[in-house]
């Protein structure tokens, strides 16, 4: 028992740490919205995105994510606007955050540039009231639940061509931290220190009339936490098929899928499998990924191919 229970500290108390919940996803090319406010209205289409995260099955308490956004240009192309929608579980740790993204494109030859913001609001719960305790008289484990409402934000900039992205953006500014004598609080933060700062961007190259290879890179920066790089590489058959393996630094390989079913809908699946020795306590991460365009317009010149 003692052997579970070290296992458990050490896999989850640095994911409660700053209490901010939010975790990478393998999609995050095909759901800029996810990290980055700037990617609203670039795809020139009213998009739909839902995003399903279960990481590390068959682990109780193990992280699971939803993610579902919403964006499009305006008339004039140069205005995008966008809503996201995160909700992290993590143990009897829940945030979920709301968040409407402005942005603002300017073009740059025949690329775009892309500035956004968005604002919103954070809602987060700690249950602690529902932990449980071989000792019924372990007072530190009936602490009724603990709950903030505070506001949040994002910034960064696209840029982007048919064959080409670069982003730089910083999502989730605010965190939170334990507080009060008893640690019964949840404490509103804006910690610099704590700012995740994601840099990303791919490049698809042409290799005959029906294979394209695809590498993306995905760089995480963060001052109280180690560099973390997700590297990536698919190859495209005939604009229906994406096949591909990416390598992140800090602890998986992951095999990536995606199905070009109709011009509107596209079909994303990914399988995670972990490098650390604490993997073998637990199973791989699945994702599962519908991305669905309803005003696809057949006769845009150049369309975006990512």
């Amino acid at each position: 028992m003692r052997r579970w229970i070290v296992h458990i500290v050490i896999v989850f108390v640095p994911l409660l740490a700053n209490a901010q919940l939010h975790s990478l996803s393998n999609q995050y090319v095909l759901n800029g919205m996810a990290i980055n406010p700037a990617y609203a209205g670039t795809e020139e289409a009213f998009s739909a995105t839902i995003t399903y995260r279960n990481q590390w099955t068959g682990f109780e308490g193990a992280p699971k994510t939803i993610t579902a956004s919403l964006h499009t240009p305006l008339r004039n192309e140069l205005i995008g606007l966008g809503l996201l929608v995160v909700n992290d579980q993590i143990g009897v740790n829940s945030e979920t955050s709301i968040l409407a993204n402005y942005a603002y494109m300017i073009e740059v030859g025949d690329a775009k540039l892309s500035f956004g913001i968005g604002m919103g609001i954070s809602f987060l719960d700690a249950g602690w009231d529902k932990l449980k305790s071989v000792d019924v008289q372990d007072l530190e484990l009936t602490q009724e639940k603990i709950s903030a409402t505070n506001p949040n934000f994002s910034a960064g900039f696209y840029y982007y061509t048919d064959d080409f992205f670069l982003g730089l953006s910083a999502p989730f500014l605010f965190s939170y931290s334990y507080s009060g004598e008893d640690k019964d609080q949840l404490e509103l933060k804006n910690d610099l220190s704590q700012y995740n700062v994601y840099l990303t961007s791919g490049y698809r190259f042409e290799m005959n009339n029906n294979f394209e290879f695809f590498p993306s890179a995905l760089l995480k920066f963060n001052p109280g936490e180690a560099f973390q790089a997700e590297l990536s590489g698919q190859f495209i058959y005939n604009e229906f098929l994406w096949a591909g393996l990416t390598y992140r630094s800090v602890d998986a390989f992951a095999f990536l899928l995606q199905l070009q079913a109709t011009n509107q809908l596209r079909i994303a699946y990914s399988y995670d499998m972990g490098l650390k020795k604490t993997s073998r306590y637990y199973g791989g991460s699945h994702e599962v990924m519908l991305k669905y365009l309803f005003n696809f317009n057949a006769r845009v010149v150049g369309p975006r191919r990512f």
